[in-house]
């Protein structure tokens, strides 16, 4: 019984919009977002979406000599997707972007990206990318919109394939 609590707690939860955290004294950025987009994505064959992101992103940017991260990005975002007779799907958005310098074999410093968490994209777990060489370093974790690679599905796809 109390797993079904605690996983009713979760779901309600995970659809409500919290408040947008502090500034941390003034060394962190924040954005409070709360747009809506209308015939935003194209189902093809005429049928469009809209679609409502609302919540908040947090960031901190670091200038330190030596400090090989680059920036960290929290982020807290709630997406709905809207046909056109007001039915939705909604797709919960959270987790940490991490961007930091790596020294390869070569010597050659090397800037990456790591998307850890819940993403609108199709991972839950984490990416690494090269942002010089495009390539994915690392890829981990369920893909909830189908197959198996970062490359895959999109939510914008799956919120198609279910409201149409």
């Amino acid at each position: 019984m109390k797993k079904i609590l605690f996983a009713v707690f979760l779901v309600i939860m995970q659809s409500y919009s919290f408040a947008a955290p502090s500034d941390g004294r003034g060394n962190k950025w924040v954005i409070s977002i709360d747009e809506t987009f209308p015939n935003g994505i194209d189902c093809g064959d005429g049928q469009y979406l809209s679609i409502k992101v609302d919540g908040w992103v947090q960031g901190r940017t670091f200038q330190e000599n030596g400090n090989r991260n680059v920036d960290i990005t929290v982020y807290h975002l709630n997406l709905t997707w809207i046909n056109d007779i007001g039915d939705t799907f909604f797709y919960g958005d959270r987790g940490l972007d991490r961007a930091y310098f790596v020294t390869n074999i070569g010597g050659e410093t090397v800037l990456h990206v790591a998307v850890t968490g819940h993403t609108a994209g199709n991972v839950i777990g984490r990416v690494v990318l090269n942002l010089d060489t495009e390539e994915v370093i690392f890829d981990a974790g369920r893909h909830p919109f189908g197959g198996n690679g970062f490359d895959d599905p999109f939510a914008d796809d799956y919120a198609c394939e279910v409201l149409y």
